[in-house]
């Protein structure tokens, strides 16, 4: 059995891996350090400010407490625009639904007449033939007495 050939990786172009790197250097690593650098500055001046007697510890409260809900009310603010975007959604919807509802009524009602008059085409013989029957056995009872109960004869 033969052994895995090793894959050789070719060498690196300096040029394009110096250029890399400044790119790295300026686009990632100076943004970090002057975001945790401005961090530092600010969290320096809450606590300077806070040992001061003087100083007015509510005020930095009510900073801290804004701070500590800007994230919630970011979240709520992303599903703020989800439920207009659902809602102005459900409107168009809405609007465009009608006229297919009123098409599709009417193919329902076209096939209840014709279901129903089928059925009535269907079931015509078996009435009929059923009537007379009727008639037949009980001939006495057919055509003396009206449904209001006076006699006709």
């Amino acid at each position: 059995m033969e052994a895995p050939k090793k894959i050789v990786l070719p060498e690196r172009n300096p040029l394009t891996h110096a250029q890399h790197r400044k790119d790295v250097f300026w686009q990632i690593t100076i943004p970090m350090m002057v975001g945790i650098l401005l961090v530092l500055i600010a969290v320096t001046v809450v606590l300077l400010s806070a040992t001061h007697a003087a100083t007015n510890l509510s005020r930095w409260a009510d900073v801290s407490l804004i701070w500590l809900i800007l994230p919630s009310l970011l979240i709520a603010f992303i599903f703020l625009i989800i439920l207009i975007a659902f809602t102005y959604l459900i409107t168009v919807v809405l609007k465009m639904t009608p006229p297919y509802a009123h098409l599709i009524q009417l193919y329902f009602e076209t096939g209840k007449y014709k279901i129903s008059f089928y059925s009535d085409k269907i079931t015509e013989p078996f009435i009929k033939t059923r009537s007379m029957w009727a008639v037949i056995r009980h001939p006495g009872r057919y055509g003396k007495h009206s449904p209001d109960g006076t006699d006709h004869s």
